[in-house]
C-alpha cells in the first residue's frame, strides 16, 4: 500500500505496507488510514454456523487495497467496530505474507489483529472510497493463465449457464456449483 503506512513515532512519511519493500512482522508501530472495502465472516466447514474470523479487504487513499484479518480470539473486541465504507485508523497489526486462497487482494502482504490493535474510527471525507475493483475481460484471462488468483469486480451479461453440480471438498463438506459465462459490455 502506497500512503497506507506511517510510523506512529515518527513525523516524516514512510511506505511500510509497500508491495515490492521486505516487510516483515517483527514491528508492529504501523499507523494505517483505511477504508473498508468489503468485510465478511469465516466459517469453518465442519460447522458452518460457527466463524472462526473475519476478514476484511483495506483500501488507502491512492486506490490500494490489503487483507485484514481479525482472529476468533478478538471477534468479540472488534467484530461490532468494523463496518463497511466506513474510515478508519489502526495501529499495531502484524504483517505477513498473503499467501491465502483464494487470495483477496494481488497485495504480497495482508495484515492480522493478533496483537490486539488500536481502532479508530475517522470521519469518511478524508479520501473517496471505490468499493470496486473493475478488470478488463483480457485481465481476467491473463489472471486464469498466469496462475495469479485473487478477487476482482467484473460487469458483464450473462450468455450462459451449466447446471448447478453437487460437489464435495477436501474436507469433506457438501457444496454445490454452478459455472456462468459472461460477455464483456465492450
Amino acid at each position: 500500500m502506497s500512503n497506507v503506512g506511517r510510523k506512529s513515532s515518527s513525523s516524516s512519511v514512510h511506505k511500510v505496507v509497500d508491495r515490492d519493500a521486505a516487510v516483515h512482522g517483527k514491528t508492529f508501530q504501523w499507523n494505517l488510514v483505511v477504508r473498508v472495502v468489503r468485510m465478511y465472516e469465516a466459517t469453518t466447514q465442519r460447522s458452518p454456523s460457527e466463524v472462526y474470523q473475519v476478514e476484511l479487504v483495506l483500501q488507502d487513499e491512492s486506490g490500494d487495497r490489503i487483507h485484514f484479518t481479525i482472529p476468533k480470539t478478538h471477534l468479540s473486541m472488534y467484530k461490532s467496530v468494523f463496518r463497511e465504507f466506513s474510515m478508519y485508523r489502526i495501529n499495531n497489526v502484524v504483517v505477513q505474507a498473503n499467501v491465502k486462497v483464494p487470495r483477496t487482494t494481488s497485495h504480497n502482504h495482508k495484515l492480522s489483529a493478533y496483537r490486539k490493535p488500536t481502532v479508530e474510527s475517522l470521519p469518511s471525507c478524508n479520501f473517496l472510497l471505490n468499493p470496486f475493483h473493475f478488470v478488463s475481460y483480457g485481465d481476467v484471462e491473463g489472471l486464469v493463465t498466469g496462475g495469479n488468483s485473487y478477487l476482482i469486480d467484473c460487469i458483464g451479461h450473462v450468455v450462459g449457464k451449466e447446471d448447478p453440480k453437487d460437489m464435495t471438498t477436501k474436507s469433506g463438506h457438501k457444496t454445490t456449483c454452478m459455472n456462468l459465462y459472461i460477455e464483456d459490455l465492450e
